[in-house]
């Protein structure tokens, strides 16, 4: 579909990822503090389970989100929508009505089914953007995914100062709004003609994997976002720790803070990613992406006041560019009756990290700052992102990257 037939749908999918995060977010500040009291106020036995649901979600999004694509291959991207939009208003209704261990531990993996529902909305950006529209459509929807979740983390936190139960019932009304505006307004993106059958193997993970194999240069787009991911992951949750160890930082210091971060990394994936992309070209400003970001981790790692804080938001950000960028490229190596597996087969990629990367960055954190480490390094999990991504420029080299990334984006 053609860049000027999608405005519409373009807009209307925009407004709805908004409100389905701004859902999202709502929900997500309360759920500690939910887990502590169904555990009796016990702090350890509530961070366990915490973990535990967050691992649910994981595995259950990574099994997921191929699944999703595929069928949004064969039965168009509308229905998919519709599937997650009411999972997501049922999940939230379930915790503010019927709050107990076993119902949170249910909602987690109907948790793990609405977040894969990236993979549909990256399918239907794809399908309604012109090749030389995607980088920047994709830009806009990090911006909207952002901006929605910062909202509602703070809307959640001010209604969770009221009634634990407030936000989760907030959600739900705002999805069952959702689910009706996507109902009334939302447009099918995927015409018949171009939809295909989908066996059951291809559901399966490990199998929708293999699309991103299908070619040279879809299998280094996959290692690139595999890498990315694996550095934005243990960032995002190692940073608490390494900031409450090294600068003294509370709940304030580190929510302001990730607050203004995705809101950098929002503006700046709709409005920085393309400007590079333009001037720079799409290999070179992905190189540039990577250099950035790993200079800011590695920087951090070495930090010894807050003092680095403000020059780490300002060079992390630029690395937002990897995101949309490599879901264009992606979507660029494969026909429209692909769409689907593809996005959900990098989606997947995703939440793999997510299982992963947590665990390889608190198993370097407590031996670096353990009492029988030889050497005190709080920033070690810091300093292996940045070279992961440092690493990760092998797979955007010329020789490597095809010439019709180029070409496109000159377009």
């Amino acid at each position: 579909m053609s860049s000027g037939r999608g405005n519409l749908p373009l807009h209307l999918v925009l407004a709805m990822v908004v409100a389905d995060m701004l859902a999202a977010g709502s929900a997500l500040p309360v759920l500690p503090e939910v887990i502590r009291t169904l555990t009796g106020g016990d702090s350890g036995e509530a961070a366990i389970h915490l973990a535990l649901m967050i691992a649910v979600m994981n595995a259950l999004q990574f099994l997921a989100a191929p699944a999703l694509g595929a069928l949004s291959d064969r039965f168009g991207r509308r229905p998919m929508v519709l599937l997650v939009l009411g999972c997501s208003m049922v999940n939230n209704a379930l915790i503010a009505f019927v709050p107990s261990l076993g119902v949170l531990y249910l909602t987690q993996v109907i948790t793990g089914l609405a977040v894969a529902k990236v993979a549909v909305i990256s399918a239907y950006i794809a399908d309604i953007s012109g090749p030389a529209q995607r980088i920047r459509n994709f830009g806009l929807l990090g911006l909207c995914m952002n901006g929605g979740f910062v909202l509602g983390s703070a809307t959640g936190g001010l209604l969770g100062s009221v009634s634990l139960h407030l936000p989760y019932l907030t959600a739900a009304v705002l999805q069952a709004v959702n689910l009706v505006f996507a109902l009334t307004s939302l447009p099918e993106s995927h015409p018949v003609e171009k939809r295909r059958p989908v066996r059951l193997r291809q559901l399966y993970p490990w199998r929708a994997l293999a699309v991103l194999r299908a070619t040279p240069a879809m299998g280094r787009v996959s290692a690139l976002v595999l890498c990315y991911c694996f550095a934005t992951l243990t960032f995002q949750s190692m940073w608490v720790f390494y900031s409450g160890k090294v600068f003294g930082w509370g709940p304030l210091q580190n929510g302001v803070l990730l607050a203004v971060l995705s809101a950098c990394m929002g503006l700046a994936q709709s409005k920085l990613v393309p400007l590079m992309v333009s001037r720079l070209g799409e290999r070179r400003a992905m190189l540039a992406g990577l250099v950035s970001a790993a200079a800011a981790l590695v920087g951090l790692a070495f930090a010894g006041g807050p003092w680095i804080v403000v020059p780490f938001v300002l060079c992390y950000t630029i690395g937002c560019v990897i995101t949309p960028a490599s879901r264009a490229a992606a979507a660029r190596e494969v026909v429209a009756e692909e769409q689907g597996r593809v996005q959900g087969a990098l989606a997947s990629l995703n939440s793999l990290d997510a299982l992963v990367a947590p665990l390889i960055g608190s198993a370097l954190f407590d031996y670096f700052t353990g009492p029988e480490t030889a050497v005190a390094f709080p920033g070690a999990p810091f300093l292996l992102c940045g070279l992961v991504l440092l690493f990760a420029m092998r797979f955007v080299r010329r020789k490597r990257w095809p010439a019709e990334v180029r070409d496109e984006v000159a377009a």
